[in-house]
């Protein structure tokens, strides 16, 4: 029989999310699902790093230690979906299902996704990749990887089959929260309105602090208090298809209609055709009403039918990324900083080639901005160099040009240092038909 209302709370937003909060969340007894959000573009591309690096690697490296923080709460008949996985989430599954027996927990059932590597498939299509102007099987041992954007319907097979904890690959932000509400309330997948008022659910907890007032302060303008405690968020999804979020009582931020909207709107391209795998979701009749006691309620959520195709991630072997800076301050320096550039451009030019792309930033200046918001001189800069280059060896010698070449210009100015040299896998987006993908759910249990 389906349930009246769901509440699930927000784990985790990112791939380093901290546990300690999420933990207190888990075991405060308001909430009976857990979803942890542990992926983005750039978060897949070093699992496929890591992977290529060993084969039992791939998953998100802080999974070992969530798996004790959050198994009382699953033994307890807490719930949790997760797309930890990365890119293995099979090795990921195994690690669970032997952390927890390790741990002396037994009877607990771990769902595993499996399908959304697709790397056997853009390689028989040779799909042609737009961003870098050539086809996958041109790049050769430069593809380390393919996976798909997968919606929730796997999700839900693994908890009708009585899975505690869920775990797959990359499964979309909202669909770790689409699949436990859909499941608890009976909502089938095709019924595009509650798929939608789901996915909102689920958006509105996938970026954590986002909506309890992380990254809404403005000194002087707007500001929380507690936020060296900033409360983690949850919400209740009832079959009238009322969203209500809140967060843990005594933590720090707030949930407020502001908090709630901006939220809402975040990355979202089109609030009318909010494209996922699970549903086209649209928002652009959102009502959001303030509650009162850190409780927003949103209503006037729908959707239509979900998009036909997947969107993929192509991971590409760039060969090497050399990050490196330098400091100046004082008067003048930002003509000190541009000297500092030309010197080490001229210096990169004894590698040609093997260096395809430099860029220059001003930290302090126009780092993140460019030109559009630039000011008067500043009294320090600090100048950031990034590279990808070719091969270890080149990277290794360009990494000590940035390093150690530009010292004799900048001596008692702050000094320069080396910040990475590291192995870069980058992600490249295309589509393929979501028929091409077959999708399945394995329960192991501990």
């Amino acid at each position: 029989m389906a349930a009246e209302s769901i509440s699930i709370g927000c784990g985790s937003a990112d791939a380093a999310e901290r546990i300690d909060w999420p933990v207190e969340l888990a075991n405060s007894g308001l909430v009976s699902y857990m979803g942890f959000d542990a992926l983005a573009e750039r978060t897949l591309a070093f699992a496929h790093a890591r992977k290529m690096a060993d084969p039992k690697l791939g998953y998100n490296e802080h999974l070992p230690r969530t798996i004790p923080g959050f198994a009382p709460f699953v033994s307890r008949g807490g719930k949790i979906v997760t797309n930890q996985g990365g890119a293995n989430p099979g090795s990921a599954g195994e690690l669970i299902v032997n952390e927890l027996r390790r741990l002396g927990y037994s009877g607990i059932k771990v769902g595993i996704v499996h399908g959304d590597d697709c790397l056997e498939t853009v390689l028989a299509q040779d799909i042609q990749l737009p961003e870098i102007g050539s086809s996958v099987r041109e790049l050769g041992d430069r593809l380390v990887g393919a996976y798909a954007y997968i919606g929730a319907e796997p999700v839900v097979e693994c908890l009708e089959q009585g899975a505690d904890w869920v775990i797959g690959g990359r499964l979309a932000d909202p669909s770790c929260y689409v699949g436990p509400i859909c499941h608890e309330l009976g909502w089938s997948l095709d019924d595009w309105q509650r798929v939608g008022v789901a996915t909102a659910a689920g958006h509105l907890l996938e970026c954590g602090q986002h909506v309890t007032g992380g990254n809404f302060n403005d000194p002087g303008k707007r500001m929380f208090t507690g936020m060296e405690r900033l409360g983690f968020p949850y919400a209740t999804v009832d079959q009238d298809l009322n969203i209500v979020v809140s967060k843990l009582p005594g933590t720090g931020g707030g949930v407020t209609k502001d908090t709630v909207i901006a939220q809402l709107s975040y990355e979202v391209h089109d609030p009318a055709r909010y494209l996922t795998p699970d549903v086209t979701a649209d928002f652009q009749n959102a009502e959001v009403e303030d509650l009162g006691d850190d409780r927003v309620r949103v209503t006037g959520i729908t959707g239509t039918r979900r998009p036909d195709m997947l969107k993929v991630l192509v991971g590409v072997d760039w060969g090497y990324r050399v990050i490196g800076y330098t400091n100046l301050g004082g008067p003048n320096c930002l003509a000190r900083a541009r000297m500092v550039e030309e010197v080490l451009r001229k210096r990169f030019e004894q590698y040609g080639d093997a260096i395809h792309a430099t860029h220059f930033g001003y930290v302090g200046y126009n780092a993140l901005y460019g030109d559009a918001l630039t000011t008067a001189e500043p009294a320090e800069v600090q100048v950031r160099a990034s590279l990808l280059v070719r091969d270890k060896e080149v990277a290794d010698a360009v990494a000590e040009e940035v390093g150690k070449q530009a010292v004799w210009i900048t001596v008692g100015q702050g000094g320069t240092g080396l910040i990475q040299n590291s192995r870069h896998i980058a992600p490249t987006p295309i589509y393929l038909p979501r028929d091409q993908f077959k999708l399945t759910a394995e329960i192991v249990t501990v």
